[in-house]
C-alpha cells in the first residue's frame, strides 16, 4: 500500500524528498497551518482536481468526503 507521500511523488510530479513540512507552519491568527511544501501543495492540488473531476463524471459519489479524509492525513490526524 502506498503512502500519500508516494502517491503525490509518483503520480502528481512532486519533486523532492518529502511533500510535507517537517513542522507545520502557522499561516494566520485564525489557527490555520501550512502542512505541505510548495511542491507538495501543487501535487496535492492536482490530486484534489482529479477527485473533483472524477465526481463530475460520476465515478466518485462523495468527493468532499474523500478530500476530508485526505486533509486528515495531511494534518497527521
Amino acid at each position: 500500500m502506498k503512502s500519500l507521500e508516494e502517491i503525490l511523488q509518483e503520480y502528481f510530479g512532486c519533486k523532492g524528498k518529502n511533500p510535507f513540512l517537517k513542522k507545520p507552519r502557522k499561516l494566520n491568527d485564525e489557527g490555520d497551518y501550512v502542512y505541505l511544501t510548495k511542491a507538495g501543495a501543487a501535487a496535492y492540488g492536482k490530486l484534489i482536481a482529479l477527485i473533483e473531476d472524477l465526481e463530475g463524471i460520476g465515478v466518485i459519489d462523495d468527493a468532499e468526503g474523500i478530500m476530508d479524509e485526505l486533509d486528515q492525513i495531511v494534518r497527521g490526524e
